[in-house]
C-alpha cells in the first residue's frame, strides 16, 4: 500500500502542456518559451491541427513566459513542488522519462488544442492505470483521486467527473480560475485573433485558433454579447437583445459554440446537477478584483470585448462587482450547480496564472487526508482585500503602457492610499544579471472610475514585470499585484 490515502492529479490551462511530435519528446514544437513564440511569429502554422493532427504531451511548462493567446503563462514547478512535499509522496512530473505509476502526485500534460472529451479519455486512462497499480484489487469507487486543475483543466477534470463512475472514484476536484461559464476573453480571441494592444489584433493566428475545439469549449454559454447590428436599429424599448455565442448570425462562430455546449457544457452540467451526496467534492477558488474582460458587443461585423458587465449586469447579485482574474469574470467561476452557494472563501486576491501558485491547495489536500487545514479565518469577511489590476499584457513597441489600479477592502475612503507601479525587466534564463529596475511611477486617483492611473513610458520589445503596491490600505495593510507585460515589435506584424 502507498504511504498517502489519495492519488493527486494536476491538470494544467490551455498552453500549460509542453508538446511534441509523436515518438520524438527531444523535439518539442510547444514548452512556453520565447523560442517557440518566434517560431509561431514566422510560421502560425506550427500548433495547427491541419500541420500536426496529433501532438504528444511531454510534460508541463515550467517557465515564466507569454502564451499570448490567452494570459501569460506560469509553470506549475512550484504547485507541484509543494504537493511533492506533502508526506510519503511519489511524484510523476509527466515527462516521458519520469513516468512512475506507482506516484501519488502526478501531472497530467494533454494537447490542449484538441477537445475536452479528448483530454478527459487521457485522464480516465491514466488515473485508471495508476488505481490498479497503488490499490491492487480495490473497487474503483473507493474516493480516492483528489484533482487539482487550474483554468481549461477544471473543465477536462469536470467532464471526466461528470461521468457516474467516475464520480464515486473521485474525492475532490480543486478548479483555480476555471471559467466554468466560459470567458468573453475567449470570445475575442476566437472572433478577433491575439490582442496587441492599442494596433488592433495580429490576424494570422485567429485562423490557428478556430480549428482548436478547445477554444471554442472556453466561449462564454450564457447571453453574453449585445446585438448592435443594423438590423436590431428598431429593436424594441426593451433593449436589444444579448444573445449567447451560438445565437449569433455568423456561422463561423455559431457552429462551434453550438457543437462546444452539446458535447461538453451539456455532460457536464447534467453530470454535476445529477451527481449523489456522497460523489464528487468541487471546491472552486476564484480570483477577482482585476480589470477582466466581462461583456461584447456584436455590430454586425466585428466582436468587441470591455471590461464592464453588461446589460446582464442586473442577474450577478453578490458577484456583480467582482471583476475578476484578469482573464476569467468572477461569475464566471462559479459552477452552475453552486449558484446559490454563498462565495465566502471562493474568492481569492489573485490574477489567473498566479493562482496556481496559491498555497491553500497544499492545506486543502491535507484535510482529505484527515489533517486540519490551516485555511485563513476571515471572521464575518467574504472578500479578501486585493490590489486590483487592469493592464493590456500584450503592448506595441513605441507607446506608453496605460496602467489601472482598484482597492477592494472593507474602508469608505481609499482616495488617499500610495499606489506605485515598478517595472524590471526580466532576465533571459541564461542570464544570470539579476533583474533590472526601470521605472517607478505613482499612480493617480480618478474620482470618475473610482480607480487610479498613469501611464509607464514605452519600451523596446521584450518581457517585462509589473509589480503593482498600495502601502497602508485602511482595513487592507500592504497590498501587491504583479503581471508580466510582453512589448512587440509591430513590424513584425506586417
Amino acid at each position: 500500500m502507498p504511504a498517502r490515502k489519495h492519488l493527486v492529479v494536476v491538470v494544467p490551462g490551455i498552453g500549460g502542456s509542453k508538446l511534441a511530435p509523436p515518438g520524438r519528446p527531444d523535439k518539442p514544437v510547444w514548452t512556453s518559451g520565447r523560442r517557440d513564440i518566434g517560431r509561431l511569429l514566422l510560421r502560425p502554422g506550427g500548433l495547427s491541427l491541419g500541420e500536426h493532427p496529433v501532438l504528444e504531451p511531454v510534460g508541463l511548462i515550467d517557465s515564466l513566459t507569454t502564451f499570448g493567446v490567452w494570459t501569460h503563462v506560469h509553470g506549475y514547478e512550484s504547485l507541484m513542488g509543494a504537493l511533492g512535499g506533502l508526506d510519503g509522496a511519489v511524484v510523476d512530473d509527466g515527462t516521458p522519462a519520469g513516468r512512475r505509476l506507482d506516484a501519488t502526485v502526478v501531472a497530467l500534460p494533454y494537447d490542449f488544442r484538441r477537445s475536452v472529451t479528448v483530454a478527459a479519455q487521457r485522464l480516465d486512462d491514466e488515473i485508471r492505470q495508476r488505481c490498479a497499480v497503488l490499490w491492487p484489487g480495490e473497487k474503483p469507487a473507493s474516493a480516492r483521486v483528489i484533482i487539482v486543475a487550474h483554468s481549461l483543466g477544471g473543465l477536462v477534470a469536470r467532464y471526466w467527473a461528470a461521468d457516474p463512475g467516475n464520480a464515486q472514484l473521485c474525492r475532490a476536484l480543486i478548479t483555480l480560475g476555471t471559467p466554468h461559464r466560459g470567458a468573453p476573453k475567449a470570445l475575442d480571441v476566437f472572433a478577433n485573433g491575439i490582442p496587441l494592444g492599442r494596433l488592433g489584433h495580429w490576424q494570422l493566428p485567429r485562423t490557428v485558433l478556430r480549428e482548436w475545439p478547445s477554444v471554442a469549449e472556453l466561449l462564454p454559454r450564457y447571453p453574453v454579447i449585445e446585438d448592435q447590428s443594423p438590423r436590431q436599429t428598431g429593436a424594441a424599448a426593451g433593449g436589444r437583445p444579448m444573445l449567447r455565442p451560438g445565437e449569433l448570425a455568423a456561422p463561423w462562430l455559431a457552429k462551434p459554440a453550438e457543437q462546444a455546449f452539446a458535447t461538453v457544457h451539456q455532460k457536464i452540467e447534467d453530470g454535476w446537477r445529477t451527481m449523489p451526496r456522497d460523489g464528487a467534492e468541487i471546491v472552486p477558488r476564484i480570483g477577482y478584483g482585476h480589470g477582466t474582460p466581462r461583456s461584447c458587443v456584436w455590430d454586425g461585423k466585428k466582436i468587441t470585448v470591455n471590461s464592464e458587465a453588461g446589460p446582464h449586469r442586473a442577474g450577478l447579485g453578490q458577484w456583480a462587482d467582482d471583476l475578476g482574474d484578469g482573464t476569467v469574470p468572477a461569475y464566471c467561476g462559479l459552477p452552475l450547480e453552486m449558484d446559490r452557494h454563498a462565495p465566502r472563501q471562493m474568492r481569492v486576491p489573485y490574477r489567473h496564472m498566479p493562482i496556481v501558485h496559491l498555497a491553500e491547495v497544499v492545506e486543502l489536500v491535507k484535510s482529505y487526508e484527515g489533517v486540519p487545514a490551516e485555511l485563513p479565518t476571515r471572521a464575518g469577511e467574504e472578500r479578501p482585500a486585493v490590489l486590483g489590476l487592469d493592464v493590456v499584457e500584450t503592448q506595441p513597441a513605441g507607446t506608453p503602457i496605460p496602467i489601472g489600479a482598484t482597492i477592494r477592502v472593507d474602508a469608505d475612503d481609499v482616495s488617499q492610499v500610495g499606489v506605485w507601479a515598478e517595472l524590471t525587466t526580466i532576465p533571459d534564463t541564461d542570464d544570470s544579471r539579476p533583474p533590472r529596475r526601470l521605472e517607478d511611477a505613482r499612480l493617480t486617483w480618478d474620482p470618475t472610475t473610482g480607480g487610479f492611473l498613469t501611464e509607464l513610458r514605452a519600451r523596446d520589445p521584450g518581457l517585462y514585470r509589473l509589480t503593482l503596491r498600495a502601502e497602508e490600505v485602511p482595513a487592507g495593510g500592504d497590498l501587491e499585484t504583479t503581471a508580466v507585460v510582453e512589448v512587440v515589435d509591430s513590424d513584425q506584424l506586417a
